[in-house]
């Protein structure tokens, strides 16, 4: 995959809430750490900004770091979001998406990336994820199928062609994108 290239630190995954088996939303919400939970609330209430700022962005744990980046999609700050999720999620050594990252985090970064003016190299993200029946991973499909179609044939061709974007790029959708722990499928 074709992410741009920066300084990339290797973060351990050191999140808090850890599941034996696939767990309900009642139980994710219990085991969240107060700080997440507050935020969940302010979150709730549409108030990203005041969740941004209750939680650390430069807290290792991989959870904290991914509210903050589903805040910042939700406020249509995706370059802030990939910045943040680069680091704990692709291995700068292959240029690859790291499989020991929760696959709800990948997908926040390849949602970030594709909303955040590199459309090739989030939807080859996606595609490296897999996981197409993920309602996610749908959204983004159909957000880029409604997106090449308003483009002229030439730019279409140029885009399946090349992979080049032309200057309009895909608009975020007005429905809330990212997805946060509690809101696992």
């Amino acid at each position: 995959m074709a992410i741009p290239s920066k300084p990339i630190a290797s973060v351990p995954n050191t999140t808090s809430v850890t599941f034996k088996s696939q767990p309900n939303p009642t139980e994710i919400i219990d085991k969240l750490e107060p700080k997440l939970q507050h935020a969940r609330q302010l979150m709730a209430k549409g108030d990203y900004q005041k969740a941004l700022t209750t939680l650390p962005s430069s807290n290792r744990d991989l959870e904290v770091r991914n509210v903050c980046a589903v805040c910042l999609m939700r406020m249509n700050r995706f370059e802030e979001a990939i910045d943040l999720l680069r680091p704990v999620t692709v291995n700068s050594s292959i240029h690859k998406m790291r499989e020991d990252v929760p696959i709800h985090i990948r997908i926040n970064f390849a949602t970030a990336l594709y909303f955040g003016g590199r459309p090739a190299g989030g939807l080859e993200a996606l595609q490296e994820i897999g996981c197409e029946d993920h309602s996610a991973v749908k959204l983004v499909r159909e957000h880029a199928r409604h997106w090449v179609a308003q483009m002229s044939f030439i730019r279409r061709i140029d885009w399946r062609l090349n992979g080049i974007a032309p200057k309009k790029l895909p608009a975020p959708p007005s429905q809330s994108i990212g997805i946060c722990v509690w809101e696992l499928e």
